[in-house]
Order: C-alpha cells, then structure tokens, then sequence
C-alpha cells in the first residue's frame, strides 16, 4: 500500500490524531518539531489526512490568535481542493469538478494568506501559496514572487521547488524549456548531498508522460543527467537522509526503470524498501502494481 507517513511512527501518530479530531494532541506535537524540514514533512502528512475539513473550524475557534490551526487548514485545503478536481488532465476534467475545485482551493489560498499575514516567516505557508497560485491560475509572476518568499527564508525547502516545477511545467503556465531550466538550475546551485536532485529526474518523468511515453528516458544524454543528479544529491557522501526523503529515491528508481537502466534502478529500490510514496506513482492507474513490476524487473535485470 502507499504509505504517507512513511513508516515513521510520530506521523502514524499524528495521522491518527487527526482522523480522531483530536486536534489538540495534533497541535502538541507540530508545535515540538523545529527542524524546518520536519516541519515540512509532518505538515504534509497535514495535507493528505482525510476528513479535516469537517472539523477544523473548531481548531480555528478554539485558538485564534494562533496561526498552526490556520495553516493545517490551509494545507489540507490544498488536497482536499485537488480531490475535488481529480488527477485527469484538463481536458478530461469536467466544468463541476473545475468550480468545486476553485471553491475548495480559494478557502485554502485565504487561509494560507491569513497565516503569512500574520506571520511572515511562516515559509510553509508561503509555500502553500506556491500550490495555490497554479491552482487558481494567478500567473507565473505572483508564483514566483510567493516561491522567493519561500526560498529567501529557506533556501533548499524541497516542497516549494516540486510544487514550482510543477507549475513551470508545460501542463501549466510554463514550457519544457523553463521546466529543465528550472530543475537544473536547483541542483547546481544546491550545495552537494542535497536531496534537490531528484528535480530532474521529476523534469525528465514530466516530459515523458508529457509527450506522449515515449522512449525520451533511454536516451544516452538522459540517463547521463540522470547519474550526475543523483551522484550530486541522494548518493553524494554528504547526503544525509530526512524526513520524507525517500520520495527523492522514488522519482529516482522510476525514471532509471523507465531509462532501461536496471542496474541503478535497482540500488534506488533498495534504499526505499516498503516506502512506496504517492508521487511519482500515482501517475499509473495501479500505483502499487506498476511499483513491484518495475521493481521485481530492476531485482532480476540489474
């Protein structure tokens, strides 16, 4: 199964509050974690926990002149806006599920803007603003005005620079020319043995799906950006492994599956053991079965 919290027993825990409404046990712990990427992380086990929205207005009430209930209701909002929507391209999405997704993800875009208001330093809120801003189609500038809010205050936010990618994809309001202008950019500019590498490997998968599968990934040029990515990030010797950071390895053994190349597929399968995460899986129908057939492939082949 896909596993959101990433066998990590805090974010078991915090799921669980959150799906028992117990927002106070949730509140708790979030306020413990300083480690700004943790932050990130546990916010997005936030984003993906089913039913907040039925609640969180309690929460909201309960402390108002705190900003972490408004931001957990911002965050989710962000997923509760894209389940209205589904995950079909536009032009399999029907004009019901469009206004209910601007409905949903307008609520989530005020509450996150309330948040950054308040606090200005909130960079997960100004990194929910990211999301937003494709979602609602607010245009390239005020993206990119919200992602430097994001990275003046932190620089390596691994969540700002996958949502911004994605909205400098050609499925947006971007082009593959500014997509790989983008992700190689990060990577470069990113200190050695940082987990931003696997942008392009994120660059590479979008244009494949983009154009229509074909065998863009087993190129020799490719699969030699590939390597270099992942030997300047995951595999670096400075790399050192957080929260969440399987998700780099994911993206990784998907596009050196997709390259052919089954040999450094493999090693990435390795590292994830059973942390299968949502993305870059959830582009399949069956996100778990396309997982262990490329998987048992890499084993046997690599």
């Amino acid at each position: 199964m896909l596993d959101a919290c990433l066998g990590d027993p805090d974010a078991s825990r915090l799921r669980d509050a959150l799906e028992r409404r117990d927002w106070r046990s949730a509140g708790d712990f979030l306020n413990s974690v300083t480690d700004p990427d943790h932050r990130a992380f546990y916010l997005g086990i936030c984003q993906a926990a089913p039913g907040v929205q039925e609640w969180i207005d309690e929460w909201v009430a309960a402390e108002p002149d705190v900003t972490l209930p408004v931001l957990v209701q911002g965050t989710n909002g962000i997923q509760w806006a894209w389940d209205a929507r589904g995950r079909a391209r536009a032009s399999h999405t029907t004009a019901r599920q469009f206004r209910e997704f601007h409905r949903r993800l307008k609520i989530a875009e005020d509450s996150l803007r309330d948040v950054a208001r308040r606090d200005p330093d909130d960079v997960d809120a100004w990194s929910g603003l990211v999301t937003t801003a494709r979602g609602l189609e607010l245009g390239k500038t005020e993206a990119w005005r919200r992602f430097d809010e994001v990275t003046s205050r932190h620089p390596l936010h691994v969540y700002a620079h996958e949502q911004m990618l994605q909205g400098l994809c050609a499925k947006w309001y971007g082009s593959d020319k500014e997509m790989f202008s983008f992700a190689r950019k990060a990577v470069t500019k990113s200190p050695e043995g940082n987990p931003l590498g696997h942008l392009v490997a994120v660059a590479h998968i979008e244009f494949w799906s983009g154009n229509g599968q074909d065998n863009h990934l087993s190129r020799s040029e490719v699969r030699a950006e590939l390597h270099a990515a992942a030997n300047r990030s995951v595999r670096h010797a400075d790399y050192r492994a957080k929260l969440g950071g399987q998700v780099s390895h994911n993206w990784f053994a998907l596009a050196f599956s997709l390259a052919g190349d089954h040999t450094a597929a493999r090693e990435h399968f390795e590292v994830i053991g059973r942390s299968l995460t949502p993305s870059p899986w959830q582009l399949f129908d069956d996100p778990v079965g396309m997982f262990r057939k490329m998987r048992a492939t890499a084993r046997k082949r690599g």
